[in-house]
């Protein structure tokens, strides 16, 4: 049981880790005085540590989906349960992002496409 504890922990450490590696230095004061901005900066950070998880998640799955295919078996879920998307080896965190957003702005922001023109998506 302590050991299931534990393992939880370090799970929720891990994600913290990640989210220290994606936003590094410290928040601007001004960001800081307002509920409002905070949780803004707050949910901007979550929203980019999902994003990176997913990814390494859609990979982590291709190479589990390889390794079985080679073993024509499936994995252990105790193997499996060591395994987490926390990790940012081979991600560049300080590239520059380019998101399509006109292309998914109907599933992203319906209540704002109706009168919106593709630079005014590209700007929100």
């Amino acid at each position: 049981m302590r050991g299931d504890s534990m393992h939880v922990l370090n799970r929720g450490e891990a994600v913290h880790t990640a989210q220290r590696a994606i936003h590094i230095g410290k928040i601007p004061s001004e960001l800081t005085k307002h509920h409002e901005s905070l949780a803004a900066v707050s949910s901007s950070l979550t929203l980019l540590t999902n994003a990176v998880m997913a990814w390494n998640t859609m990979h982590m799955q291709r190479g589990i989906d390889q390794m079985e295919d080679m073993n024509g078996s499936p994995l252990q879920a105790s193997d499996l349960r060591r395994i987490a998307p926390t990790y940012l080896e081979g991600i560049n965190l300080r590239g520059t992002f380019d998101f399509p957003i006109a292309r998914y702005a109907d599933r992203v922001l319906p209540s704002l496409v109706g009168g919106l023109s593709l630079n005014e998506l590209r700007s929100a």
